[in-house]
C-alpha cells in the first residue's frame, strides 16, 4: 500500500500540471481568450508557483503564434498571462525559461515586452550574489539581439547629404528605438538597486552601456551635419546621461585593455560631457589616455565610421595642447607618442576617407607645435630618419610643416 501511495503522490504534480495547460489550451483553441485569462487568475498562488515552468513554456511559444487577424489575440493573451505568472509564479524558473527560449525576438514589441518581464522577475528575486549573475545574463542576451540588427553601409567618399540619408535610414532608427528601451531598462535597474544593499550592481550596468557604444552603436555617426547635431547623437544622449549617474567621473571606468574606443571618443569630443569631467586632468593626460583608443579606431579602415571617430578624437586631444611649451624632447622617449605619430601618419597618407585629411593634418600640426624648439628639431630628425625615401609624400609634408612652422613662429614673434 505504501508503494502504491508513493506512486500516486509522485504522479500528482504532473497530472495537475498537464490539466492546467490542457484547460488553457482548449480555451485558446476555441478563441475564448478572456475565459482563458480568468481561468489562469483563478488558480491559487501555489498552483501557479508550482507550475511556472510549464505555464511559461506554453505561453512563450503561444506568444510567437501568428494570427490572420489585425489584432493578434494570441500575443495579447500571452503577454497578459506572462505578466501574471511573472508576478505570482516562481521567478527563478521563469527566468531560466526566458533566457533559454528568447534567443531571438520576432518583433520590436516582443523585445520591449521581455524587458518588462525581466524587470518584474528581477524585483522578485532574492538580493543575493546570484542576482548579479542573473542581471549579467539578461543584459547580455538583450545586447546580443541588438548586435544582430542589420545596418546600412556608407562609402568612404560620403558627403554631408549622404550622412543625413544614413542617419534617417529605417534600420538606424530601428536600432536606436530598441537601444532606448535597453537604456531605459538599465536606468530602471539603477533606480531600483539604489534603494537596496547591493552596491556592486552599478559597475555591471556601466559595463553594458559602454559595450553597447562599441557594438553595435560604433557603426553610427555622431558628428554634426551642417552645424546641426546628429540625430544619432541626440538619440544616445540618454545613454551618456545614465553613465554619468552611475559614475560622476566616467574616466574611472576607462580600461585600455577593453574595447572602449567609442566611449572615449564621445567623452573627450562632445563638449557637453567633456565639461562635466573633473578639472584635475591635464591635456597631456587626455592625450596619453586616448592613444590606444585612437589606434583601436584606426585599425579597421574599411569601417568608415570608426575612421571618422579616430580623426575627430585625435584632432580634439591634440588641439588642447599648449603651443611651444607643453613638451620637450624627452617626451619622444615615450613609445606611446611614436604610436600616435605613426597612427596620424597612416590616417593622413593611407586613409581612404579623404574628407578627414584636414582633421588629421591639423592634429599633426598641433602635436608638433606643442614641443619647444629643441623638441621640434628632435621630432623632425627622428621622423626623417625613419621614413624611407620611397614615402616621398610624407617627407614632403614634413618639409612643408617645418617651413610653415618657421613662418608661423616668425610672424608670432613679429606681432608680439
Amino acid at each position: 500500500m505504501s508503494k502504491n501511495g508513493s506512486n500516486s503522490t509522485s504522479s500528482t504534480p504532473v497530472h495537475i500540471n498537464t490539466l492546467i495547460i490542457q484547460d488553457i489550451s482548449t480555451l485558446i483553441d476555441d478563441n475564448q481568450f478572456n475565459k482563458a485569462l480568468d481561468y489562469l487568475t483563478s488558480l491559487t498562488e501555489q498552483q501557479i508557483y508550482d507550475n511556472t515552468w510549464d505555464l511559461c513554456t506554453y505561453l512563450v511559444n503561444l506568444l510567437e503564434k501568428p494570427s490572420d487577424k489585425l489584432c493578434n489575440e494570441y500575443e495579447i493573451y500571452s503577454q497578459d498571462a506572462l505578466i501574471y505568472v511573472a508576478e505570482h509564479g516562481n521567478p527563478r524558473e521563469m527566468l531560466i525559461i526566458m533566457l533559454e527560449q528568447s534567443d531571438k525576438f520576432i518583433s520590436d514589441e516582443t523585445f520591449i515586452f521581455y524587458i518588462k518581464l525581466f524587470f518584474i522577475i528581477i524585483k522578485r528575486l532574492p538580493l543575493k550574489p546570484s542576482l548579479i549573475r542573473s542581471i549579467d545574463d539578461i543584459l547580455s542576451l538583450l545586447k546580443c539581439h541588438l548586435t544582430t540588427l542589420e545596418l546600412p553601409t556608407i562609402n568612404n567618399d560620403f558627403a554631408g547629404k549622404d550622412l543625413l540619408v544614413f542617419n534617417q535610414d529605417h534600420r538606424v532608427t530601428h536600432l536606436l528605438k530598441l537601444t532606448q528601451s535597453y537604456v531605459d531598462f538599465i536606468c530602471q535597474l539603477r533606480d531600483y538597486f539604489s534603494t537596496t544593499t547591493i552596491n556592486n550592481i552599478l559597475p555591471i550596468l556601466a559595463k553594458y552601456l559602454i559595450s553597447l557604444l562599441q557594438e553595435p552603436l560604433s557603426s553610427l555617426s555622431y558628428e554634426p551635419i551642417n552645424s546641426q547635431e546628429s540625430s544619432s547623437f541626440t538619440s544616445i544622449r540618454p545613454l551618456l546621461d545614465c553613465l554619468f549617474t552611475l559614475n560622476s567621473n566616467p574616466i574611472q571606468l576607462i580600461d585600455d585593455k577593453e574595447q572602449q574606443s567609442v566611449f572615449v571618443y564621445l567623452l573627450l569630443t562632445k563638449n557637453t560631457y567633456f565639461s562635466l569631467l573633473p578639472c584635475v586632468y591635464s591635456p597631456y593626460f587626455y592625450l596619453i589616455l586616448s592613444i590606444p583608443f585612437i589606434q583601436q579606431l584606426s585599425n579597421d579602415r574599411e569601417r568608415v565610421m570608426l575612421t571618422e571617430k579616430a580623426c575627430v578624437l585625435v584632432s580634439n586631444v591634440c588641439s588642447r595642447l599648449k603651443q611651444n611649451k607643453e613638451f620637450d624632447q624627452t617626451l619622444l622617449d615615450n613609445n606611446d607618442i611614436h604610436i600616435l605619430i605613426d597612427t596620424l601618419k597612416m590616417l593622413m597618407v593611407q586613409s581612404p576617407a579623404r574628407q578627414y585629411a584636414p582633421l588629421t593634418i591639423g592634429a599633426y600640426r598641433s602635436l608638433f607645435r606643442s614641443f619647444n624648439p629643441l623638441g621640434r628639431y628632435t621630432f623632425l630628425r627622428q621622423q626623417l630618419a625613419k621614413t624611407p625615401i620611397s614615402e616621398d609624400s610624407y617627407r614632403t609634408f614634413l618639409c612643408t610643416l617645418v617651413k610653415d612652422e618657421f613662418l608661423y613662429d616668425y610672424r608670432s614673434s613679429s606681432s608680439g
